[in-house]
């Protein structure tokens, strides 16, 4: 028996071992692929960190960028957007100031006249209309003046005397 164990085991590390070449063989043409699809994606994915790496550095420097324009834009407002404005609340405040001023003047252009027409209508209707009557009583009188001493001038008849 002592023989045939050898052999058996002989015959066992053989058939282990065409079983793990087969195994071997069947894992090497299933792996061999993968690995190759593994090495691509690794150097697709370096490639992409590379651009990550140079995107980001030229990231940084358009924040930068950002960063001097934002404060100087901040600068320009506080020297000159920030004074120009208080100006111009100034000068609408005074502006305000000016048109109640106006409306004021209107208003009491608009009294005033009320007023005085009031007191020319009055005039008219009572005070002129009796001038009126005056003037053109005298225009009447004076009229019938002129007209009497032509009238005897001409001979016309009129009223004979007694």
């Amino acid at each position: 028996m002592e023989t045939t164990l050898p052999l058996i085991r002989d015959a066992v590390i053989i058939l282990t071992g065409v079983s793990l070449s087969v195994a071997l063989v069947v894992l090497l043409r299933r792996l061999v692929p993968l690995l190759r699809g593994l090495e691509q994606l690794t150097e697709t994915t370096n490639e992409t960190v590379e651009r990550l790496q140079t995107q980001s550095e030229q990231l940084g420097e358009v924040l930068l960028s950002a960063r001097a324009l934002t404060d100087a834009l901040n600068e320009t407002y506080r020297r000159s957007i920030e004074p120009a404005l208080a100006n111009v609340d100034e000068m609408t405040t005074q502006l305000n100031r000016a048109v109640h001023d106006v409306t004021e003047v209107v208003e009491e252009g608009t009294r005033f006249s009320r007023q005085t027409i009031r007191r020319a209508t009055y005039l008219r209707d009572s005070v002129f209309g009796r001038v009126l009557d005056l003037v053109s009583l005298g225009h009447g009188i004076w009229t019938v003046a002129r007209v009497l001493p032509v009238r005897r001038m001409l001979r016309l008849p009129g009223k004979k005397k007694r």
